[in-house]
Formats: C-alpha cells, sequence, structure tokens
C-alpha cells in the first residue's frame, strides 16, 4: 500500500546534523582560574559564529552581555570604535 502511495512521487529527505567536538571537561575549570587571577579570557576562532559562542559559553569564557564578533567586522572597525567595545568582546572570529 505504501508504495503505491510514492509510486509517482520523487521523494527526497535532507537531514543537518551538526557535529561539534566536546570541550574538555578541564577548560571550563582552567578558565574559571584565570578569571580568578585576573585574566579576562577572550577565544579567538575559525567556527561559525553560533557554534563559538555556543562553545565559549560552555567554557565560561562568553558571558551575559557580552560580544563576538566576525573577523571581517572586527577588521573594518576603527580604533575609535574598538575601544569602546574591547571590554565586552569576549569571542572574535578569525574569518
Amino acid at each position: 500500500m505504501m508504495l503505491q502511495l510514492f509510486h509517482n512521487t520523487q521523494l527526497l529527505v535532507m537531514l543537518a546534523w551538526p557535529v561539534q567536538d566536546p570541550v574538555r571537561k578541564e577548560v571550563p575549570d582552567a578558565v574559571a582560574v584565570c578569571k580568578r587571577a585576573g585574566i579576562f579570557v577572550r577565544m579567538v576562532t575559525g567556527d561559525n559564529v553560533h557554534t563559538a559562542s555556543h562553545i565559549a559559553r560552555e567554557c565560561g569564557i562568553m558571558m551575559e552581555g557580552g560580544l563576538a564578533l566576525e573577523g571581517p567586522t572586527f577588521r573594518k572597525m576603527t580604533e575609535e570604535e574598538l575601544i569602546p567595545i574591547l571590554p565586552k568582546l569576549q569571542v572574535r572570529f578569525w574569518l
């Protein structure tokens, strides 16, 4: 019965399955140690903006109010534009 239903129909199934390496278990603790020592941890990556922000949150790098910038946007900014946002810049994309 099912074969007759799809006999004259083309069926296309597309599946996207995101793959992400897990964050190493020692990374969030290492980030926390750095922060307690007064080090402002930033992440520079070539990952997709959404993936990188998610990983940075998992590691404790990206916090509420933090900023992520893609490389082209960062490179186009003038020094006057960059100075006020640097304290909030937590993730920069290398692309």
